[in-house]
């Protein structure tokens, strides 16, 4: 009875209460959870720690220093990293503001958009005015499925998902404010806001799923309008949509435009063949994962697929509840909104077969014929969309027990809870966390950096190094149980490593005496490796803007000199009386005249003070904008 009058006292508070209510819940449940992680006995693992760690420590790491994250010289041979959307995601830096980017951040960074999940799903089925309880039992549903949990180690696919519903809700407010007749502005800038994060936070795939999401939504609220009426809509939207792209291009403006310099780089820049489309595909025997049973290794071995790309599991009291529901409907019961549950669940399905991929007929017909979705591999990333699509549907079906009978309401609040915590406790053993001391790798590599100089500091007497770290089992000790990438940590210029680019070491003449070579080597008049040709520079420092070399000492044998960091054309080569020329050395280095000392300066010229001016411009307008309309929404509810 007092947990009922609580709920009650709750649900006619003002927004906001409400709504911090439910943060307290989410966060509190996400502690209890995490709880090892928080107290730093296990940590997250494979890809996040192996690829996207490293990747965030190092834009972290410039940008605490003062510099922008454009070039990155330790991964392949060096990589244009502000190509990567990824770069530009403007939360990501709030986790490396107290101190550098590490374990601890990147749990933070991925319960963080548990959160963000969740208050999604939150404000979404408040908006479509579901009960205070209802909305608070999806959203906490949504943030812990079987994709979350999946799929930890893929953050971007997190990322992208944990968007989707307020991506949804922003541009449902703006064909509503559109049909109203009401001022667009702040709708619109939400709406750009929420794709920003959308693009430059997620994964590309779950962005080019979106857009589809967007039209099919467009299309279904069209379809209800009259006939008369929807010229006159379009005319009204066309201006909405127009304000919010233009917000959008504004806040992603340096990540737009160094996408779309790179794009003949980017390994998904070109369609692929079908055969590779389908690598990654959610197995459909795997649909006993949403009946509880446990997605395990052994389960993905048997079965022939990656663990992280089998589980469903949303929740088998909305499951139950929806089959109830679709039942009742077909013996021809009286449900609210009956055509929209039927859609959801039916769209649901179809996103589940499509995730199967090489499995039925359907990928090949519908997804390898669409622009942009035939670019991206894993079909598994539709499950995503199946559970978002399934739960709002479950929403629907669960709606009439919520508000018709408190009791019975604050029963199924608990039901559900109580098997979603279940389920996430399980899964989080199986593919989000490991259980190692993760102070101890925290503190290695908070040691690793101690050793190493900042970004733009002079080093005296150490040649640049460039190795194959990520195949050396020496280096791989080093940086506990991260077997990728490490040159970040060691300040090593390394020939292999993960990155989105085309742009791998190349075979070539001399790649065997380079790829365990000092980053500077000389050449002599006939283009051949002088070993040891580079005697000694008395200084040199790196950032992901520039690299600078003073005292360069060289055998007589050199006559020219390879900095060994993939081509680009923006690379700017310059001594102290002005600008000196260079050439493409077998796609490995850059190659120039014998110098004492040089300036090598990464500098797309697109990237200049006007464009990062208009950036903040729009950063400032916008935040602007959303926290006064924030301010007066709840006043007026308040009130």
């Amino acid at each position: 009875m007092q947990i009922r009058n609580l709920c009650n006292r709750i649900a006619q508070k003002s927004p906001f209460l409400r709504f911090f209510a439910f943060v307290l819940l989410e966060v509190g449940l996400l502690w209890l959870l995490f709880y090892p992680a928080f107290m730093q006995q296990a940590a997250m693992q494979w890809d996040a720690t192996e690829i996207y760690l490293p990747w965030k420590h190092f834009i972290t790491e410039q940008w605490r220093h003062g510099f922008l994250p454009l070039w990155n010289p330790y991964m392949s041979g060096g990589f244009p990293q502000h190509g990567d959307p990824g770069t530009w995601y403007e939360l990501s830096y709030l986790f490396a503001i107290w101190d550098e980017y590490n374990l601890q951040s990147l749990l933070y960074e991925y319960l963080f958009h548990l959160l963000v999940a969740a208050s999604g799903i939150y404000w979404l089925l408040q908006s479509l005015r579901f009960s205070w309880l209802l909305s608070v039992s999806l959203g906490v549903a949504y943030s812990l499925n079987g994709f979350f949990l999946g799929n930890a180690q893929h953050l971007g696919w997190v990322i992208g998902f944990a968007w989707l519903p307020w991506l949804f809700l922003s541009f449902w407010t703006v064909l509503k404010r559109a049909e109203s007749g009401q001022k667009p502005w702040i709708s619109a800038m939400l709406l750009g806001l929420v794709s920003h994060f959308q693009f430059v936070g997620g994964y590309l795939g779950v962005t080019a799923i979106a857009l589809y999401c967007l039209l099919g939504l467009w299309a279904i609220w069209m379809w209800r309008q009259q006939p008369r009426y929807q010229l006159f809509a379009i005319k009204k939207q066309f201006v909405s949509l127009g304000l919010a792209v233009f917000c959008f291009v504004g806040l992603s403006l340096p990540a737009l435009l160094s996408f779309w310099d790179l794009q003949g780089q980017i390994t998904r820049s070109v369609p692929m063949s079908l055969l590779d489309t389908q690598f990654g595909n959610w197995p459909w025997q795997a649909i006993s994962t949403m009946l509880f049973a446990e997605p395990n290794a052994e389960m993905a071995q048997r079965l022939g697929a990656d663990i992280s790309l089998i589980n469903v599991r949303w929740g088998l009291v909305m499951l139950v509840s929806l089959v109830v529901a679709i039942v009742r409907v077909a013996l021809r019961f009286k449900l609210e909104k009956t055509s929209l549950l039927l859609l959801l669940s039916a769209l649901g399905l179809f996103s589940l077969l499509i995730a199967s991929g090489p499995q039925t007929p359907l990928h090949g017909w519908f997804i390898y014929k669409l622009p942009l979705l035939k670019l991206f591999r894993f079909p598994a990333l539709y499950r995503g969309l199946a559970l978002f699509l399934l739960l709002v549907a479950s929403a629907y079906a669960l709606g009439s027990s919520f508000s018709r009978n408190r009791i019975w309401g604050l029963v199924l609040s608990v039901l559900i809870l109580i098997d979603v915590l279940c389920g996430a406790h399980r899964d989080i053993q199986n593919t989000v966390l490991v259980k190692i001391p993760a102070h101890e790798v925290n503190a290695t590599l908070k040691f690793l950096a101690s050793k190493t100089t900042s970004p733009g500091m002079p080093q005296s007497h150490c040649l640049p190094l460039r190795m194959n770290v990520d195949t050396a089992q020496q280096w791989n000790q080093r940086v506990p149980f991260m077997n990728q990438n490490q040159g970040v940590y060691l300040k090593i210029w390394a020939t292999d490593g993960y990155n989105p680019y085309q742009i791998a070491s190349k075979n070539g003449v001399g790649e065997q005496a380079m790829a365990y070579s000092h980053g500077l080597i000389g050449l002599d008049d006939k283009g051949r490796l002088v070993k040891g040709g580079v005697l000694d520079i008395e200084n040199y420092s790196e950032s992901a803007q520039e690299m600078v070399f003073h005292g360069i000492k060289v055998d007589s044998a050199v006559s020219s000199l390879v900095v060994l960091q993939n081509p680009s054309k923006h690379w700017a080569l310059s001594v102290d009386d002005g600008a000196l020329s260079w050439s493409d050395f077998q796609g490995q280095g850059i190659k120039m005249a014998v110098v004492d000392g040089f300036r090598l300066r990464y500098e797309p010229k697109y990237l200049g003070k006007t464009i990062f001016f208009l950036w903040k411009l729009f950063w400032l307008l916008t935040a602007a904008g959303l926290i006064i309309n924030g301010i007066q929404y709840f006043q007026k509810a308040r009130s």
